[in-house]
């Protein structure tokens, strides 16, 4: 049976990955390549002109551990499972240990890349923090992962907890822990006060997370719920450069937003620009990206010196976040409900108009943050100017020339 469970999981992994190779092919043909590697030039050209310009007293210690507890409290845990699985290997359950095995190892070894890659973003921050250390920053990476797999652990118990036992007591003793173990870590503090919480966080794995495994049967709906929003995550990416059939429509509810659409919309005689604006509050986290992306875009107005950087930083928040909200375009395809109505309305030309209307909000935005940052009123106008060309040109020119070149 044991070969059974790792040919089932290499086969799964295999088909999974098989097609991902060809959607991140046709990413790759996309020109996504030559777009991030101008983001890393001019990320690594302002890093280095931003760390010179922190104050000396910035708790970019702080900031790291943050970020790091984030990533390593967030542990999906990826198992390839499906729904059919209900029926057909829950009644094995005791014997699928390899398998679980497997998706631990392949999890830990995920997103053990993960934590590696933000050491290696955080690395100039850290040496400009710390000087000198009896701990090796690579040596600090190798602890960190080995906090990401005790994690994982945790997590793997909480899929196990009955539903009268919420999770959020393990989650937030987990927070706690992989914080206070990282911000030692991070300030080079001295041997024995690194043992303490580790001793805790062994302590805590074999009387806390173990007994729950013991006692509580695995929640396999949770599993697969959770492998499903990951592959939904790549794929959600994927549709953003080619259509992807698999990609599953997610609706939230948002009911402020979704009100004050309606109000602001009142007027309006545009059916798809109204069923636009909707499904932009609502569906597939559009909203989210949107906000996100926003958020970064602050970031960069409040950090980013100079006059060509705030220029180039704002244009090309204003350029990712309109690609990001393109697949908005085909919500509806293929959707027979419009089709029953006699609407003869130009569907391209309403998209256009909420994509400039988003576009053009973002960067009014960006500007006025950064006005009230740097207080220079030509700088901000510029960069008002760049955001607003930028809105009327993918939202009026790009959006219809890439539509026909798909045609």
């Amino acid at each position: 049976m044991m070969t059974e469970e790792n040919t089932l999981w290499k086969q799964r992994a295999s088909t999974f990955w098989n097609e991902a190779v060809r959607y991140l092919r046709l990413i790759g043909n996309s020109g996504l390549l030559f777009a991030v590697i101008f983001t890393v030039i001019f990320g690594s050209y302002y890093y280095s002109k931003i760390l010179k310009a922190l104050p000396e007293n910035f708790p970019g210690i702080l900031l790291m551990s943050v970020v790091l507890t984030f990533f390593l409290v967030k542990s999906p845990i990826r198992t390839f499972l499906k729904e059919a699985d209900l029926v057909f290997l829950l009644p094995m359950e005791y014997r699928m240990n390899a398998y679980f095995r497997y998706s631990l190892v392949y999890s830990i070894l995920f997103q053990a890349f993960i934590i590696v890659l933000l050491m290696v973003v955080f690395g100039p921050l850290y040496h400009d923090q710390v000087e000198g250390g009896w701990l090796s920053y690579p040596v600090i990476i190798i602890l960190l992962i080995l906090v990401k797999g005790w994690n994982l652990w945790g997590k793997w118990s909480e899929t196990h907890l009955p539903d009268w036992n919420a999770p959020f007591w393990y989650v937030s003793i987990r927070i706690m822990a992989s914080f206070v173990m990282v911000y030692l870590l991070l300030k080079q503090a001295p041997i024995l006060y690194l043992l303490i919480p580790g001793i805790g966080m062994i302590l805590l794995m074999y009387f806390y997370f173990n007994p729950v495994q013991k006692n509580h049967p695995l929640k396999w709906q949770q599993l697969i719920k959770m492998d499903q929003e990951q592959s939904m995550k790549f794929y959600r990416f994927a549709n953003l450069f080619t259509d992807v059939p698999k990609l599953q429509q997610s609706v939230k509810p948002r009911p402020v937003v979704s009100k004050a659409l309606e109000v602001m919309l009142r007027g309006s005689s545009s059916v798809h620009e109204f069923l636009y604006w909707k499904a932009f509050a609502r569906a597939n986290d559009y909203w989210g990206i949107y906000i996100r992306l926003t958020v970064v875009g602050i970031v960069l107005m409040l950090v980013i010196p100079g006059l060509y950087g705030i220029l180039i930083g704002l244009g090309l928040i204003v350029y990712l976040t309109g690609v990001q909200l393109s697949t908005l375009k085909l919500h509806y395809w293929g959707n027979i409900w419009l089709r029953l109505y006699p609407l003869r309305e130009d569907t391209s030309n309403a998209f256009s108009k909420v994509i400039f209307l988003l576009l053009a909000i973002q960067s009014v935005v960006l500007a006025i943050t950064n006005l009230i940052s740097q207080k220079e009123l030509v700088t901000s106008f510029l960069a008002l100017f760049i955001g607003l060309f930028i809105s009327y040109v993918y939202g009026f020119l790009l959006v219809n020339n890439r539509e026909r070149m798909e045609d």
